[in-house]
């Protein structure tokens, strides 16, 4: 159980991780 809630934290801070490039590509090209 607990290797899932890691694994779920996981994968929530990679997509965080994600928009925050994202947003900040955006301010480069802007």
């Amino acid at each position: 159980i607990t290797s899932l809630f890691f694994q779920s934290i996981e994968i929530l801070l990679s997509r965080q991780s994600q928009s925050v490039v994202v947003v900040v590509r955006v301010q480069k090209l802007s």
